[in-house]
């Protein structure tokens, strides 16, 4: 069986292989029945080990995801259901990852607003303690506490902004690389 061209992504040479042997396409696959929405779904076990191997290779190479079946097995209908299994699979959870970035960033501009709100407070409560307490290393103790109090109320949202969001949108790449991938449904060499 040839391999199966998606539009817009022909097969290409210098594709990423990942090789997948199976005795049997429900290896791969979740029964339709158990399926909330119905469908093709890859089983867990599988769509994780097919993302771990996608991660070892190289970032910006297309990925070719070769399903060798026993002869005859490969013509099926369960071996038509992979292709479109890992597409949407992958693609629903590159969904997801987008959706998740979204809502990382929108709870960092409420976590942003509120440290912004508890260092000006702490400022000016540092300021404030100035102008009527009496002088001394009490005041200053209050003051420097106060202060450093303030800054540390900007560490969620500033973890958020620098860091949060970079690996979240890797992972989202990754499956992006996924659900684009080339999938090739073959007979095992040997044909068992």
């Amino acid at each position: 069986m040839p391999p199966r061209e998606r539009p817009g992504f022909p097969p290409r040479d210098d594709a990423a292989e990942i090789e997948l042997v199976l005795a049997d396409p429900r290896q791969l696959l979740r029964d339709a029945a158990v399926v909330p929405l119905g469908g093709n779904a890859l089983d867990p076990d599988a769509a994780a080990f097919i993302a771990a191997e996608a991660r070892r290779r190289a970032s910006g190479a297309m990925l070719r995801v070769k399903v060798l079946l026993p002869a005859p097995l490969a013509p099926g209908p369960d071996a038509a259901r992979i292709a479109s299994a890992i597409a949407s699979h992958f693609g629903r959870q590159a969904e997801a990852a987008t959706e998740e970035v979204q809502e990382l960033f929108r709870d960092g501009r409420v976590t942003l607003a509120i440290g912004l709100t508890v260092l000006v407070s702490c400022l000016l409560g540092a300021y404030s303690i100035a102008g009527f307490a009496p002088s001394g290393p009490g005041q200053r103790i209050l003051q420097e506490s106060l202060v450093i109090l303030g800054w540390v109320s900007l560490w969620r949202p500033a973890e958020t902004f620098i860091y949060g969001w970079a690996p979240i949108l890797r992972r989202r790449r990754l499956l992006r690389r996924l659900a684009a991938a080339e999938v090739v449904v073959l007979s095992r060499p040997g044909g068992l």
